[in-house]
């Protein structure tokens, strides 16, 4: 889980696997927090999108959406994961948080317009910074390229045109422990 919406999984079961098994299938607005599977993923959660089964490692909280919505709820315990590592590596021999442990979690209920308001001011951020992070990751290539182009045949050529004695003075740099004397382009 990586705190934040769930719209799909990699994972799934077949149709017929909740009614063969003990399986349970939970609606979309359940928040989901993980109890155990490494100390980095405990606390983690998310928000289903729709209908999904969850394993034994996760902890699932179904509320009502007229007291408690589960946007907001997601926000409360992602702020939160700090404390879920700190409960799990406090108290016992294997890092875990137990089903009681997110029961026992104290949450400060607003009213619901507030609840709402700030899971959408949270959601438009979060998609700001995501928007963000595309254009750093975007920029980031984008100057890869321009340095891998620099460093090949169109820079070769560059040079070729405007200092035409460049091979000559190479061979003059010293030996360096970044590379050969002569290196060839």
């Amino acid at each position: 889980m990586h705190c934040a919406e769930i719209e799909d999984t990699d994972e799934r079961v077949t149709p017929a696997a909740p009614e063969e098994t003990s399986l349970r299938l939970y609606p979309a607005g359940t928040v989901l927090v993980a109890m155990y599977g490494g100390f980095n993923q405990i606390g983690r959660t998310g928000l289903l999108r729709k209908p999904a089964a969850v394993n034994q490692a996760i902890s699932a909280i179904q509320v009502s959406p007229t007291k408690l919505w589960p946007d907001y709820l997601l926000a409360v315990l992602n702020l939160s994961v700090h404390h879920w590592k700190w409960v799990a590596s406090s108290s016992r021999k294997d890092p875990n948080i137990t089903a009681a442990d997110v029961r026992g979690f104290p949450i400060a209920i607003p009213p619901m317009n507030e609840q709402r308001a700030i899971a959408a001011a949270l959601r438009d951020i979060a998609g700001l910074t995501g928007s963000l992070d595309a254009l750093i990751a975007k920029k980031r290539d984008l100057k890869q390229a321009a340095m891998q182009q620099l460093l090949t045949d169109q820079f070769t050529k560059l040079l070729d045109a405007h200092l035409p004695d460049w091979r000559e003075r190479r061979k003059e740099l010293q030996q360096s422990t970044l590379g050969a004397e002569e290196w060839s382009l």
